[in-house]
């Protein structure tokens, strides 16, 4: 964890987590939250759910173009691709890429 608190595209994609849940907290729950403030919810529950969200913002962070403008992702997008059938090995079928989002990465 340490090692990553300095490189850039990590910083990124925890803000790009934050408002994320911060926007959508119903439907994108950190981990951490899911085990410490649901109780009805279970832990297998919450471990797969933070397994789908991590497949989805791993495609996201892939997708990326310009990480410098992560502020203009189309969020509804992302929380979108949680209803979709996502596993590593299929992270999806396309239609879950953000809007707005080429598909080519290019570091700045």
């Amino acid at each position: 964890m340490r090692d990553h608190v300095t490189d850039k595209e990590f910083i990124i994609r925890k803000k790009i987590e934050a408002r994320l849940h911060e926007l959508f907290p119903d439907q994108w729950i950190p981990l951490y939250s899911m085990v410490t403030f649901h109780d009805e919810m279970r832990y297998s529950t919450a471990l797969a759910r933070e397994e789908k969200q991590k497949i989805v913002i791993d495609s996201v962070m892939k997708n990326i173009r310009n990480i410098d403008n992560w502020e203009n992702l189309d969020f509804k997008s992302i929380v979108e691709c949680l209803a979709e059938e996502v596993t590593p090995e299929f992270p999806s079928n396309g239609s879950c890429i953000p809007r707005n989002v080429p598909s080519h990465r290019v570091h700045s």
